[in-house]
C-alpha cells in the first residue's frame, strides 16, 4: 500500500447523489491520476491532439460516458485512461472522487481520484487522442490562477449553415412573451488560467485542479516555482 493512501483517500468526500436531469446533460469522466514525484505529489495532465476537439489544450485523461460500456464515472474514468495513456485498471488504486462539476454550456464532469504507485512507468500515449503527457506538483494548483470572464445567453434561435434563421423555440407559435424573441438570460461566468510553462491550463480542467489541490492541502508539500507569471523571465 503506498505511502499516504489512506491519508489522501480520507481527505476526498463521499461519493453523492441527487442532481436531476443528468440524462439530458453531456456527461463525462476525468481521472486525475496522482503520484510521487521529486517536486512531490503530482497529477498527470495530457496535451490533446491536434484535429479532435479541445486539440492542443491540457486536460485530465477522461471522455464522455458510454452507457454502454460504463457503469458509472469511475468505469469511464478507468477506460479512458487506459485508452489515452494505457493506464491499465489494476495499476491504479482508486482514492474516490473530487465531486461533480456542472458547468454552464451543460456538461457535467465527474472527476475520479486515484493513485498509481510507479508513477509515469508503463505509460504510453495514444497518438490518435494525446499529444504529450506532462506531470505537474498538485500543490501548483493551490496557487491563485488569473481569473477571467465570458458572457454566456439563451437564445431561441439559431443560424443554420445555409445562413437562414431556424426557431428552436417557437416564441410566436407557442404564445410565450415577445421578450424571448431576442437573447435573454445573460450572464457572465468566471473562468480559471493556470499559465505554465507548458502553456495554459484554463476552463474546466484548471477549475478540477484548483479545488483539488484544495482538497488535498494537507498532504501537500512545497517544492519550488511552477507557474510562470507575465512579469517572469524567460
Amino acid at each position: 500500500m503506498p505511502l499516504n493512501f489512506h491519508h489522501l483517500k480520507g481527505l476526498l468526500p463521499p461519493p453523492e447523489g441527487g442532481l436531476l436531469g443528468l440524462e439530458r446533460l453531456r456527461r463525462s469522466a476525468v481521472m486525475a491520476i496522482l503520484f510521487e514525484a521529486p517536486d512531490g505529489l503530482s497529477v498527470l495532465l495530457t496535451r490533446r491532439a491536434a484535429g479532435i476537439p479541445q486539440g492542443g489544450e491540457f486536460c485530465l485523461p477522461g471522455g464522455s460516458m458510454d452507457l454502454a460500456k460504463d457503469s458509472g464515472p469511475e468505469e469511464c474514468a478507468k477506460r479512458e485512461a487506459r485508452e489515452e495513456v494505457g493506464a491499465q485498471p489494476d495499476s491504479l488504486l482508486l482514492l474516490g472522487r473530487l465531486g461533480t462539476l456542472v458547468a454552464p454550456m451543460g456538461a457535467v464532469v465527474d472527476c475520479v481520484v486515484a493513485w498509481r504507485p510507479q508513477g509515469l512507468k508503463g505509460l504510453k500515449a495514444a497518438p490518435e487522442e494525446v499529444a504529450e503527457m506532462v506531470a505537474l506538483p498538485l500543490i501548483s494548483f493551490l496557487e491563485t490562477p488569473k481569473e477571467y470572464e465570458i458572457q454566456m445567453e439563451v437564445r431561441a434561435d439559431c443560424v443554420e449553415s445555409d445562413g437562414r434563421t431556424r426557431w428552436l423555440l417557437p416564441v410566436r407559435e407557442l404564445g410565450l412573451p415577445d421578450r424571448y424573441l431576442v437573447p435573454w438570460g445573460r450572464r457572465r461566468q468566471r473562468v480559471l488560467v493556470f499559465p505554465t510553462e507548458h502553456g495554459p491550463i484554463w476552463g474546466l480542467t484548471a477549475e478540477l485542479l484548483h479545488a483539488l489541490a484544495h482538497r488535498l492541502a494537507p498532504a501537500l508539500r512545497p517544492k519550488g516555482p511552477f507557474l510562470r507569471g507575465e512579469s517572469d523571465p524567460e
